[in-house]
């Protein structure tokens, strides 16, 4: 998506969303809790929907201000973050597995060595893939 079009879409957002957009927010200060204490159920809960759905298309709204770049950077810092997330969950399971699942004399049961191999070429596999930058 092009810069010029991401503008027209934010454009046209705001255009159809011109009165979700004006609903008050509590955190901006533009309306109080005593002001919302006072609605109806019916009005709470349509202030409410609006907020929700005010949040939302701000958030869309913010995602297509961003250039490419930044959405690029963004996702490789997710899938980064998954990785060693991921590879922290299998050290904690393999030590889990370990303490769990050994004998008297220190060796691993059997009914746990498949699911600890499993676990470590899952982590072989984890640590052989290309870093991501």
């Amino acid at each position: 998506m092009t810069y010029e079009e991401r503008l027209a879409a934010i454009e046209t957002l705001k255009k159809e969303n011109r009165g979700i957009l004006a609903t008050p927010l509590m955190s901006d200060g533009n309306i109080s809790p005593m002001q919302v204490g006072l609605m109806s159920p019916r009005q709470k809960a349509t202030w409410q929907d609006n907020v929700r759905k005010k949040l939302e298309i701000e958030c869309r709204i913010r995602d297509l201000m961003k250039t490419d770049e930044e959405l690029a950077e963004e996702k490789t810092r997710y899938l980064k973050q998954k990785r060693e997330e991921r590879i922290s969950q299998l050290l904690r399971q393999k030590q889990d597995i370990w303490n769990v699942g050994r004998e008297l004399n220190g060796k691993l049961r059997r009914k746990f060595c498949k699911t600890m191999e499993l676990v470590e070429e899952e982590l072989k596999a984890l640590r052989e893939e290309e870093p991501i930058k």
